[in-house]
């Protein structure tokens, strides 16, 4: 369970390489479809920073070769859990936009214990 300022990371590459539409260029991330991060800083004050993945952490970069943004697949941002009072469970969506234009997901539960 995440309970105060969580650190939320992961990694997010285009996967339109043959089509070399270039790297992702946004991402957003919501819970329980309220906006609560984002790489834009003119829709969101908290910001997602992408970040290089090294040494022993996973780097998609290996298993995806060729991507035009593997020199930062990582993306790290703060999430304050203190407005949650108790134990509950939320979803959170992280939203990546690549050079295609086209917005990819991924969702997961999350408990939050305060």
């Amino acid at each position: 369970a995440l309970s105060g300022v969580a650190a939320i990371t992961g990694w997010a590459i285009d996967n339109t390489v043959a089509a070399n539409l270039g790297p992702i260029y946004e991402m957003d991330a919501y819970l329980d479809g309220v906006l609560i991060a984002s790489t834009n800083p003119q829709i969101s004050s908290n910001l997602i920073s992408r970040v290089p993945r090294t040494g022993g952490q996973y780097n998609p970069c290996t298993q995806y070769p060729g991507r035009s943004d593997c020199s930062a697949p990582g993306f790290t941002f703060n999430w304050n859990t203190s407005p949650y009072a108790g134990t509950s469970q939320h979803t959170l969506l992280i939203d990546a936009e690549g050079g295609g234009q086209t917005w990819s997901y991924t969702s997961m539960s999350v408990t939050v214990s305060n």
